[in-house]
């Protein structure tokens, strides 16, 4: 079976940083990898982006200018439960951190140092996992 690219819907993702570098390079990178990305750099932005436009996964920050990361995890999984959401974060493996991001139920946690590629391989097991999630529930 051939599938035409151009048809092909791509999944969408909303990157959520305050440091532009880091959001231009994951949007370069992710584009690369047959997403499609928006970047936003405050908390404000995200609760209107996501009120107009529908994401597969959010990637966020944990320590935004504006806002506490795990403040805005907890407000997304209440408001946006069927949305999974990547932890993204400058200050490495805390456990302390990344316990309390699952308690508040991301589905990932990772370091900003990580190797791009395998960042793409956890947005894709997420992604995965999530849509499993929703084939279950449609049956």
């Amino acid at each position: 079976m051939i599938v035409n690219r151009e048809t092909q819907v791509k999944q969408r993702i909303l990157v959520v940083d305050d440091e532009k570098i880091i959001g231009e390079t994951l949007e370069a990178y992710l584009e690369t990898q047959g997403f499609e990305v928006s970047v936003i750099t405050d908390a404000v932005g995200l609760v209107s982006k996501l009120d107009t436009e529908a994401y597969e996964l959010v990637i966020l920050d944990l320590a935004l200018a504006d806002a506490d990361g795990l403040e805005v995890l907890e407000l997304l999984k209440h408001e946006r439960p069927g949305v999974p959401v990547l932890i993204l974060t400058g200050m490495g493996y805390d456990d302390d951190l990344m316990r309390e991001a699952k308690r508040l139920r991301a589905d990932g946690y990772m370091s900003k140092t990580v190797a791009l590629p395998h960042l793409v391989a956890e947005v894709r097991r997420i992604l995965r996992n999530s849509n499993s999630a929703v084939k279950a529930m449609e049956r």
